[in-house]
């Protein structure tokens, strides 16, 4: 079997090559700002097996992207157009038989299925999945059912002559995009950890938000369509959430991130056979983006990086999206932390089973003096 494999030592040398050099002396007032942003592709089998994992450049995730959207799309629209079939079926009441007024379950299947990665006709005789559409060398050796493709950015701002508490030492601002969304959507985890032996974080500055984009369909025989399109209020977060820890941790602050809150629903309902009453509504989410921000202060709050003897610090951005169940505020409890100063998030994985690899952002910053 032909799996993609990121090997350890291949991520390694990734991060490590992350190193930022900035002058100590520099009389500059501005801030030396600092961008990561990767873009990952995750491909699992019906049981939710991992198949295969990358980071793809710019160009060819668009791509992919572009090609599994336009395929869910198309999908959507024969579910719209299928409501025809049900509305006839539903208002034939001459029939005779009950049988030629219920929806069968091949009528349905079109409706019922979620809008994931189910199989569809390849023109070949067999079936394959949405990806095949962009990778059918993996769909060769073995069906994708589900895909997920985020973009995770972190910018990171540093001012070498701010001096704490009155304004940053360090700001950090990380989004997570899912531009294709995951099939199980419950709790996961967004994190920044750093060095908790030289900084302080402010607590004010802990923000979060999530928004995403939303379609809407309902189809009522007899009465009309509703379908709109819409970007959903954002939601908000601070210090003072359940969501958000801070508090419990030296080296890092955790978001426990809710995404079970914009997950899909494909509804039908009808009384019976005689019966012209039929309910199908589409609800589905895209783009959902995740952004986590706040500032870092450096313990001697009398100093600026400037002024202090700090050489070096790493800042580290994750993201952990779990496939079971996490109850929010978990993460401050047993088996979720981080193991030390900016070395990231730590899971125990006799507690938590199911979940990816940390989508991560790593900075190691050099102070030239």
């Amino acid at each position: 079997m032909k799996r993609i494999i990121i090997f350890a030592l291949v991520l390694f040398v990734f991060f490590s090559s992350n190193v930022f050099s900035i002058s100590a002396t520099t009389d500059q007032e501005d801030s030396y700002t600092y961008i990561k942003e990767l873009n990952f592709e995750r491909l699992y089998d019906k049981d939710g097996n991992l198949i295969s994992e990358q980071i793809l450049d710019n160009v060819e995730y668009s791509n992919r992207v572009e090609a599994l959207q336009n395929a869910r799309n198309s999908r959507a629209q024969s579910r719209m157009n299928s409501n025809a079939v049900t509305n006839n079926a539903f208002v034939n009441t001459d029939s005779d038989t009950v049988e030629e007024n219920i929806i069968t379950e091949e009528e349905y299947s079109i409706l019922s299925n979620p809008p994931a990665l189910e199989p569809i006709d390849d023109g070949g005789g067999g079936s394959s999945s949405d990806y095949c559409h962009v990778n059918s060398e993996i769909c060769e050796e073995e069906l994708v059912y589900d895909a997920e493709y985020t973009t995770h950015k972190t910018v990171v701002k540093v001012y070498p002559n701010n001096i704490s508490p009155y304004e940053p030492t360090i700001q950090v601002d990380s989004t997570l995009t899912w531009d294709i969304m995951p099939t199980y959507r419950m709790v996961d985890i967004m994190s920044v950890s750093y060095d908790g032996g030289k900084f302080d974080v402010l607590d004010s500055s802990i923000q979060a938000e999530m928004s995403a984009d939303r379609y809407f369909y309902r189809y009522i025989p007899m009465v009309g369509t509703t379908e709109f399109n819409e970007r959903t209020e954002p939601k908000t977060y601070d210090i003072h959430s359940n969501e958000m820890n801070a508090t419990g941790f030296t080296n890092g602050v955790i978001f426990n991130v809710d995404v079970s809150q914009y997950n899909d629903s494909n509804i039908r309902e009808y009384n019976g056979p005689r019966y012209s009453l039929s309910l199908h509504e589409i609800e589905e989410y895209t783009n959902l983006t995740i952004e986590m921000s706040l500032d870092l202060i450096l313990k001697d709050h009398a100093s600026s990086i400037r002024e202090s003897a700090l050489n070096t610090t790493r800042i580290q951005t994750e993201y952990v999206h779990f496939w079971e169940e996490l109850e929010l505020g978990v993460s401050g409890a047993l088996g979720i932390g981080f193991s030390g100063p900016s070395l990231g998030i730590t899971i125990d994985s006799e507690l938590y089973e199911k979940h990816d690899n940390p989508r991560t952002n790593n900075f190691q910053f050099l102070f030239d003096r």
